[in-house]
């Protein structure tokens, strides 16, 4: 895990001095955990290097309060398969622009949203891979990255008043007056 206490971002793109012969780039390992971090505004920030971050599968982010995007770049995070973010009271949104899940985060099976209560957005578009969504104390989520266009359903939880507030496109994934199991939709069931 990364744990500094005055950390205002995690990484910067393209090779940038840290301090005194200090540089990094966007590379790392497959799993990467970031908790405890009061002054972190945004995980990533800059101009994205093609091929960044290529190898990143787990993601999880907990207990950052200063927290506003988790990517602040159009990322591409092609081999990411779970995020799981929790305790950031003022994330707004995990890009700080509107992306499609499509193209940013194409094998995300997993998706985990604990106690976000300013989170207004996750992405444009569908997760096309997407299994499990979790979102629990996320109010003003509105609108779900999912399709009844999906091969196989979403197992979604969460709180009965988020899921009977939520928004769905016109395509449908749930009608107005339709509450409770999808499976009839074909796309989401809600656990």
């Amino acid at each position: 895990g990364i744990m500094a206490a005055s950390m205002m971002y995690v990484f910067r793109t393209r090779l940038q001095r840290l301090g005194e012969n200090v540089y990094t780039s966007v590379d790392f390992e497959q799993n990467l955990w970031v908790s405890k971090l009061p002054e972190l505004k945004n995980l990533f920030r800059g101009i994205v290097q093609p091929g960044s971050s290529t190898l990143l599968k787990h993601l999880y982010i907990e207990c950052c309060p200063s927290l506003i995007t988790v990517f602040s770049a159009h990322l591409e995070l092609k081999n990411l398969e779970v995020l799981k973010i929790k305790f950031c009271d003022k994330i707004e949104g995990i890009y700080g622009e509107n992306v499609l899940g499509e193209k940013t985060l194409p094998k995300l099976k997993t998706l985990i949203l604990l106690k976000l209560p300013e989170l207004e957005s996750i992405c444009g578009g569908v997760l096309p891979s997407l299994k499990n969504l979790r979102v629990i104390g996320c109010s003003k989520i509105k609108r779900l990255p999912v399709s009844r266009k999906t091969t196989s359903p979403v197992k979604i939880k969460g709180e009965a008043v988020w899921w009977n507030d939520l928004e769905w496109d016109n395509e449908g994934t749930q009608e107005h007056s339709e509450v409770g199991d999808l499976t009839s939709v074909g796309c989401v069931t809600r656990c």
